[in-house]
């Protein structure tokens, strides 16, 4: 899940890990935004998913996963609410759990690493 799916390095990152094959990105953000940023950047969409957050059905699910994995930090409910719309994270399920989570928006190795290691990849 990839809080800020309009974010041109969030773009980029997840155009890379659906060319490897690791996972099929959750864009959360205004789509008008996301399609127009991939535009440009002629990033190519295609085995991703882009989840308008106003008034999306998910959103209270999505805004509960973030806050449950960051409660420990101090995360109120109320902050992870505006927190899938701001910080790219990405959220790693493991048999509909989360088990892995990154914050913020990282290079290919970093990502790469993390994810390679969460599906036993060597």
């Amino acid at each position: 899940m990839f809080p800020d799916g309009g974010n041109l390095q969030v773009l980029r990152a997840a155009y890379i890990l659906v060319q490897e094959g690791i996972c099929t990105p959750l864009l959360v953000g205004p789509e008008w935004k996301i399609l127009k940023r991939a535009h440009d950047a002629r990033i190519e969409l295609t085995g991703m998913e882009i989840v308008e957050i106003d008034g999306h059905p998910r959103f209270d699910e999505l805004a509960d996963t973030l806050w449950s994995m960051r409660q420990r930090k101090g995360v109120t409910k109320t902050a992870a609410r505006f927190g899938v719309q701001n910080i790219p994270t990405i959220i790693v399920f493991d048999k509909g759990d989360p088990s892995e989570r990154i914050v913020g928006a990282k290079n290919k190795r970093e990502y790469k690493t993390v994810l390679d290691a969460k599906i036993g990849v060597s």
